[in-house]
C-alpha cells in the first residue's frame, strides 16, 4: 500500500476568482492519496513486455524509451482491501481523497513546523511494534502532552518512507481510521 502525502496551505476564493494561501495559515503535511498495489510489473530495460501485457501503458513514461533495467510499475487493485477491513469494499484500489482530515493530517496541530508529525503510538521504534525509513534514530521520537501520540521530527530527506509493522491489528485500525471518511 502506498499512502501519498503533501505540504499544504488552506486557501480561499479570492473576489477574481483566484485560489490564494490564507494568511497565516499553517504548513502541514497530509495524507492526499493512496494505491494499494493489485500487480508489480516488472518493466526491465524495455517496455515490451509491459506493452504486450498491458497495452494501455503505451505512453507511460517508464515504458517509453530507454530505462535502466529494476523499472517497475505498481498497478493498483481494482479495489481497496486489506485483513478485516471495515471500509467499504467497493473503494478503488488507488485515489485521492476530496478534503483534508484530521485522519490523515500527519502535521503536529497547532504549530507551523510541517515536519512535526503527531503519529500513532505504534508508530515509535521504542515499542518494538514499526519502523519508518529515514526515521529510526530514537532521539527524533518523543511522546505528546497528552500521551495519545507520538511526535516525530520527520527526516527533511527524500518524498517517501517505508513503515514496516509487525503487528497487522495496529496497522489494520490505524488504516481503518485513515479510510473512515470516504
Amino acid at each position: 500500500m502506498f499512502l501519498f502525502y503533501g505540504w499544504f496551505r488552506d486557501v480561499e476564493i479570492s473576489e477574481q476568482g483566484q485560489h490564494e494561501y490564507i494568511s497565516g495559515s499553517m504548513n502541514r503535511h497530509i495524507i492526499f492519496g493512496w494505491l494499494q498495489i493489485g500487480e508489480i510489473l516488472d518493466v526491465g530495460s524495455n517496455g515490451v513486455a509491459a506493452l504486450a501485457k498491458h497495452p494501455w501503458l503505451e505512453k507511460h513514461p517508464h515504458v517509453v524509451g530507454d530505462r535502466w533495467g529494476k523499472n517497475k510499475i505498481f498497478i493498483a487493485s481494482e479495489t481497496l482491501d486489506f485483513p478485516s477491513a471495515t471500509i467499504d469494499r467497493t473503494i478503488a484500489g488507488g485515489g485521492i481523497f476530496n478534503k483534508a482530515s484530521t485522519h490523515r493530517t500527519l502535521t503536529q496541530a497547532g504549530q507551523g513546523n510541517r515536519s512535526l508529525w503527531a503519529l500513532p503510538k505504534f508508530f515509535s521504534p521504542k515499542n518494538g511494534l514499526a519502523t519508518l525509513t529515514y526515521n529510526i534514530n530514537p532521539d527524533k521520537w518523543t511522546a505528546s502532552k497528552n500521551r495519545e501520540h507520538i511526535l516525530l521530527d520527520s527526516a527533511k530527506i527524500g518524498q517517501e518512507f517505508v513503515l514496516t509493522v509487525t503487528e497487522n491489528e495496529v496497522l489494520r485500525d490505524w488504516l481503518n481510521e485513515i479510510f473512515s471518511e470516504i
